[in-house]
């Protein structure tokens, strides 16, 4: 057996003996609140242990296979814009058939969901310099579109920003 033989086996040994710690699986279902089946959902196990966090998206049957995980217990979330997140602590990994119920998400839940650049496009500008030069100057470091600039701000707020944005520059 040669040298380059002996080091090839040697590296599939170790391939093959890692593949098996990290060798775990949990799968199961998304549905909505009258059982459907959805489509485009993040599961996401989290591992504690390792502050590691593996995610998938469900198939259109709502199915979710989450592979690769260490043989310890998981917190599993699901998430989709749109709908409230649903938890299952505890998992086993191993662990098949974990079904969640997604609920529609109202209010608040809702509007805190919204991406902060989701704002942006309600703006109307007088001309595409205008738009443009906002982007740039504003956009980059504010979240347009974030509960804090859809709140209403008293004028000695604005002022105070205002002056502030001035002092470094951006105005």
């Amino acid at each position: 057996m040669t040298n380059r033989t002996r080091i090839a086996a040697a590296a599939v040994l170790v391939f093959a003996s890692a593949g098996s710690i990290y060798g775990e699986t949990i799968t199961g279902r998304v549905v909505n609140q009258s059982g459907k089946s959805m489509h485009g959902v993040m599961v996401s196990a989290f591992d504690k242990g390792h502050r590691k966090i593996v995610s998938v998206f469900t198939q259109a049957d709502g199915s979710y296979v989450i592979d690769g995980l260490r043989a310890v217990k998981h917190n599993l979330r699901a998430r989709l814009m749109g709908q409230q997140d649903e938890w299952q602590d505890n998992v086993k990994a191993g662990s098949s058939d974990i079904r969640f119920r997604m609920k529609p998400a109202t209010g608040d839940d809702l509007q805190d969901q919204r991406p902060a650049s989701s704002g942006f496009s309600m703006l109307k500008f007088d001309n595409l310099r205008d738009k443009l030069n906002f982007k740039m100057m504003c956009s980059y470091c504010h979240q347009v579109g974030t509960v804090g600039f859809r709140s209403p701000e008293k004028p000695v707020d604005w002022e105070t920003m205002l002056r502030r944005m001035d002092g470094f520059g951006g105005l």
